[in-house]
């Protein structure tokens, strides 16, 4: 017989059905497998002679027998489940285990079948009939339909001590169900996230789990069967339901199914119940609360357990006992003892709730159907036999599934009402003791991981945002300062500490899992708690705050380095809820401090310190971040290295989700002596510290290298993966770029660097060393190519395709500081699908990283940082050449092959479209994105012009010129654009307005400035490196070379030129600093270039009138007091 199945017959319509004793399912097909008992005793003899040969093989495993009954002969027979053997015979070994059954069954308070003596309702007598009047065998009641006694051996819930389930440990128990069944939290994708959307989902852990809460309350835990008492009537002075008081007039009524007392009023349904006994040949009263699920076919519903659970409160059991007098020596109709409500049916009726409850989880469906008792009944009910230690490990039981189960189905009103019933804070307070109870017994472990698992849906996000919108509850107006004081009852940092100490709880790992999952959500109302104290200290005028956040507390009491060893657990949840934890604590720690920073700022406090967030940084990402967490992100479950990229993920996207943090400066300054490297000028450099910590990690690029072109289960990992390691390594090579180039601006030698400026210099180094031995350069080439798009929808922001634009930041960013990984990306042939791309409008919409952004713009300016590497290379061979040596065949013609695959797909039309269509100066997410896009074509343009004026041969120019035609007029584009650009500057100057903050303007002048001196024939490329000294390698010069094929060309725009930059003292205003200090050397590279093709006096009369001399003659004096002879040839 498939293992719990009995064949059943339906009262109502005499139809046959199956039933599970163990799971308490029901259905009308036969279950797999499924052996009638009755068609097996049609076999008898030939099972008879099967058993002769082999039952004493199977005797020994008497715990695979079970006792049923013949519904047709009244007989009983044997089934083995094992070997689907049956026999009228009793198995040799069954009698003794079943009298060793009974004597610990009596010695519990059970019949010899296992059962609470009185374990059926007590007005019941010997016989029961269906609704039709027939009469049928005694039977009993389970939480959710009537099954005969036959079939159940007389068990309360629906499974016999002997069934094939039970085992000798676990005689004594009526339920074999899975009472402590472990529900792992939700998936850790929803919970809630302040700084990331990752949607990769994470599975359920596959893990071995040594759960000591199911131990507990199915083996441990003494099992006890529920009764339902008829309540006495000294006990009811008035009517439960309506508060009327009974008297004479007003008479007391018990109902049959709950067996509290009612007025008639309040039980006014007589229906037919399927009770044993005659008292329910008839119709017998119920209450209008028990009738609602009687009348949905529910006739033991619920609610027959609040009775004990309401009347008894531990302090009263003296009362309680003089109502229902002495019961030692009354007995039922039936024999049985007569029942009282003491500890012991309080006990039974919380274990039989939550057997019932857990059926409902199995099947949430019927949630609306069977949970019909209201929250504010059923809490109370439960939550005040908390504090009994008597009860409390049951009540904790009850309460976490009930909460377990509100969370399935989406049901926040029981999580809610713990926070608003009348006894909240005592609930709270009861289940704070239950987690500080010390010791490492089965009993403790078991209690604190329901404790905690009630604890993570209390805290929910979702819970405590619905507790916090709440306008009214059981029909009363609800007061905001009143919720806010409702919710503050749970004390989060006490709360904390025991979570911490729970996660290093080896004894029991699934409470070092529920721990962990709360541990998230505790921080999450941690920094909501902080950040609105705040934000009420603000509007009141406050100078103190009335909540100040745990988090610093937490890292300095070694918090985060416990979170940190949960990386290496064997649990795959729990390393995803400590790795979200920690995601917590930093996203915590920054949006807190922000708030206090403007709060001690605007009221001048004295006595609030603000925590330091890069030791907080430091402290979670240098714990975190070790071999450890490299191995997490190698592993071979996808759920498990998606952990891990969400977590570095959440420490570094910031950099690139901010404009400022892809901009990389592409060009030195002039004067660079003053720059401060340890200034956040763009709030960005905690995230690059994080960054760097992370790219410095032993073997963490590594494993992100490997993480994105990892063939795993016959192809490569989830595209969601590799798109969040490639935006990872993203953030960091833009960290890279971003220190590389601050640094070398800073003037200074090493030897007389600061130490902290030293040691980031180090630090980027080892990076910048990592990336290039990883071959990152050559996989992010790979990973670009592999990415495949929907050709008929490319506007579809899918994940392929932010694969392709993290790839292109990536390409950016390295182009930008490492001339290696430069050249690895040109040999790739990378460039003629960047330009492609950049083309194809599909890609001009808004990205996912900010509207400021659109999805082709890290393209193109990965394109202009290619081209930008082809001209430095160009610029090398002219330096080369200009010295008499031999630079090779190879490297002299290679930046001419860029320029010519560039032209090749078709970069003069994009660039053309691009600096023709309008520029936005309104400081909009459009204007914005406009800007971006604009610096990135003028750079682009500089790099062509530069590497075609470096071409002996002139093979570049004529190309680049060819291109062009009469359709793409680039020259007059740039000069227009120059044209509409000096003014604005000028005008925000002039009013002292800035608008860099939300248009990069100043960026684009300087790009600009570069863009048309690079078409007036200027073959400097400012882009090239400045060694420590703070000099240019300038030997090719700033102006033009012998090169006169273009001569004509050349003096034309120069002339055209001249007449836009000697404007209003434009010149000597760029080149003094006005406009920012970017514009000084792009100013002078013009004014040089311009000077020397211009070759008309009107040229040169306009440059002299323009002021441009003073400035230079100053420029000249400083630099030659300060013997930079190549800055001092530059000028002359």
């Amino acid at each position: 017989m498939s293992d719990g199945w009995v064949k059943l017959s339906d009262p109502a319509t005499g139809k046959e059905f199956y039933a599970n004793k163990s799971t308490r399912q029901t259905q009308w097909e036969p279950p797999p497998g499924f052996v009638d008992p009755a068609a097996a005793i049609a076999r008898t003899a030939q099972a008879q002679s099967i058993n002769n040969n082999s039952f004493n093989d199977h005797a020994k495993d008497d715990e695979n027998w079970e006792q049923m009954k013949d519904e047709a002969s009244g007989r009983y027979f044997y089934v083995d489940h094992v070997s689907k053997v049956t026999t009228w015979e009793r198995p040799t070994n069954f009698e003794s285990n079943f009298s060793n059954s009974s004597r610990n069954a009596n010695a519990n308070g059970n019949n010899g079948n296992g059962n609470k003596i009185g374990a059926s309702n007590s007005f019941s007598a010997d016989d029961s009939y269906d609704t039709s009047g027939r009469k049928q065998a005694q039977g009993t009641a389970t939480g959710f339909g009537f099954i005969p006694a036959g079939a159940m051996s007389g068990s309360t819930y629906g499974t016999s001590p002997n069934a094939s389930s039970s085992t000798k440990s676990k005689q004594t128990n009526i339920n074999t169900s899975p009472w402590g069944e472990s529900h792992p939290p939700p998936s850790t994708s929803a919970a809630h996230s302040h700084s990331t959307s990752y949607e990769y989902s994470y599975k359920p852990s596959t893990n071995t789990i040594d759960d000591k809460s199911t131990k507990y309350y199915s083996s441990v835990l003494p099992q006890i069967d529920f009764t339902v008492v008829k309540v006495p009537d000294r006990l009811r002075s008035s009517c439960p339901s309506c508060e009327a008081v009974f008297s004479l007039s007003k008479r007391r009524h018990h109902c049959r199914l709950c067996g509290d007392i009612f007025c008639d009023a309040c039980s006014a349904h007589r229906v037919i119940l399927p009770l044993a006994g005659t008292e329910y040949d008839k119709p017998v009263r119920v209450c209008n609360e028990c009738h609602v699920d009687v009348d949905k076919g529910n006739y033991f519903s619920m609610r027959r357990y609040l009775t004990p659970l309401l009347l008894f409160n531990g302090e009263n059991e003296e009362e309680l006992q003089k109502a229902f007098g002495n019961t030692s020596n009354r007995k039922n109709d039936d024999g049985s003892a007569v029942e009282s409500i003491d500890v012991t049916n309080v006990a039974a009726a919380l274990t039989s709730l939550t057997q019932d409850l857990e059926s409902v989880l199995q099947d949430s469906t019927s949630f609306g159907e069977k949970v019909t008792i209201p929250p504010d009944v059923l809490i109370p009910a439960i939550t005040r036999h908390l504090a009994s230690e008597e009860t409390s490990d049951r009540a904790m039981k009850a309460l976490s599934v009930l909460l377990s189960l509100g969370n399935v189905v989406g049901d926040n009103s029981f999580a809610a009402t713990v926070f608003l019933h009348q006894n909240a804070a005592g609930v709270f307070e009861n289940i704070c003791k239950l987690l500080e109870w010390s010791g490492a017994g089965i009993q403790t472990l078991a209690v604190q991981e329901q404790a905690a698992k009630a604890i993570f849906y209390l805290t929910d996000g979702r819970v405590l945002a619905d507790i916090l919108e709440m306008e009214e509850a059981n029909g009363h107006i609800l007061d905001e300062g009143w919720i806010n004081s409702a919710v503050m009852l749970c004390d989060v940092p006490r709360v904390l500490r025991s979570m911490l100490d729970h996660t290093t709880s080896t004894e029991s790992p699934t409470l070092q899992r529920w721990s962990a999952a709360c541990i998230r959500s505790l921080i999450s109302e941690d920094e909501r708690r902080g950040c609105e104290a705040v934000s009420e200290a603000m509007s009141m005028g406050y100078n103190e705050l009335r909540y100040e956040s745990f988090v610093t507390e937490l890292v300095s009491s070694g918090g985060a380095m416990i979170l940190s060893s949960l990386v290496s657990s064997d649990d795959a949840d729990t390393r995803g809820h400590a790795m979200a934890a920690l995601s917590q604590i930093i996203d915590a720690a920054r949006n807190i401090n922000v708030r206090l920073g403007v709060f001690i700022e605007a009221f001048q406090i004295q006595n609030i310190q603000i925590s330091s967030e890069t030791a907080i940084i430091e402290a979670v990402v240098s714990s975190a971040c070790g071999a450890s967490f490299a191995q997490l992100l190698l592993s071979a479950d996808n759920s498990s290295a998606a952990m891990a990229c969400d977590f570095a993920r959440s420490l570094v996207f910031p950099i690139i989700t901010n404009p400022l943090g892809t901009t990389v400066p592409r060009y030195h300054r002039l004067f660079a002596s003053n720059v401060n490297v340890q200034v956040d000028d763009d709030g960005l450099k905690e995230y690059r510290n994080a960054a760097l910590v992370i790219g410095a990690s032993d073997g963490v690029l590594g494993a992100l290298v490997h993480l994105i072109t990892d063939i795993h289960g016959g192809g490569l990992r989830p595209v969601e993966l590799r798109r969040s390691a490639m935006q990872i390594l993203a953030a960091i090579a833009h960290t890279v770029a971003y220190w590389d180039s601050k640094i070398k601006n800073c003037g200074k030698g090493i030897e007389t660097m600061d130490e902290s400026v030293l040691r980031l210099h180090e630090k980027v180094g080892i990076v910048l060393a990592i990336l290039e031995d990883e071959h990152a350069a050559e996989v992010i080439s790979k990973s670009f190519s592999s990415a495949t798009i929907d050709s008929l929808n490319t506007s579809r922001d899918s994940p392929n395709s932010q694969l392709k634009e993290a790839s292109a930041l990536a390409v950016c960013a390295m182009s930008s500081c490492s001339p290696s990984m430069a050249n690895t990306f040109i040999n790739s042939n990378i460039l003629g699908s960047l330009i492609s791309i950049c083309a194809d409008d599909g890609f001009n919409t808004p990205s996912k990283r900010g509207n400021w952004s659109s999805r082709r713009l890290p393209m193109l300016e990965a394109v202009a940082a290619i081209l930008v590497q082809g001209w430095k290379m160009m610029q090398n061979n002219v330096a080369t050449r200009m010295l008499g040596e031999d630079s090779g065949s190879g490297s002299s013609s290679r930046p001419l092959e860029v320029l010519l695959e560039a032209l090749d797909a078709g970069i003069v039309p994009l660039i053309s479209r691009i600096l023709n269509s309008a520029q936005d100066f309104s400081p909009a997410d459009k204007g914005y994105a406009d800007t971006r896009t604009k610096i990135a074509a003028c750079h682009c343009v500089s790099a062509m012009f530069g590497i075609g004026r470096g071409d002996e041969r002139n093979i570049g120019f004529s190309r680049i010129f060819e291109a062009m035609g009469n359709r793409h007029r680039i020259i007059s584009q740039i000069l227009y654009l120059l044209g509409s650009i000096v003014p604005e500057v000028q005008n925000n100057a002039s009013q002292g307005r800035s608008i860099e903050k939300d248009i990069p303007l100043l960026q684009l002048l300087e790009a600009n400035l570069l863009s048309a001196g690079s078409i007036c024939g200027s073959e400097f490329c400012s882009f090239g490196s400045m060694d420590f000294n703070g000099d240019y390698d300038m030997s090719p010069g700033l102006g033009a070379t012998g090169n006169d094929v273009f001569a004509t060309q050349f003096q034309e725009i120069c002339a055209t030129t001249s007449d836009i930059i000697n404007k209003n003292s434009f010149l000597p205003s760029a080149l003094v600093g006005v406009f920012g200090e970017g514009s000084a050397m792009p100013t002078l590279r013009i004014v040089s270039v311009v000077a020397e093709n211009g070759l008309t006096k009107r040229v040169h009369q306009q440059l002299v009138r323009s002021g441009v001399l003073l400035p230079l003659t100053d420029m000249l004096r400083d630099a030659m007091n300060g013997k930079n002879n190549r800055v001092m040839l530059a000028y002359v």
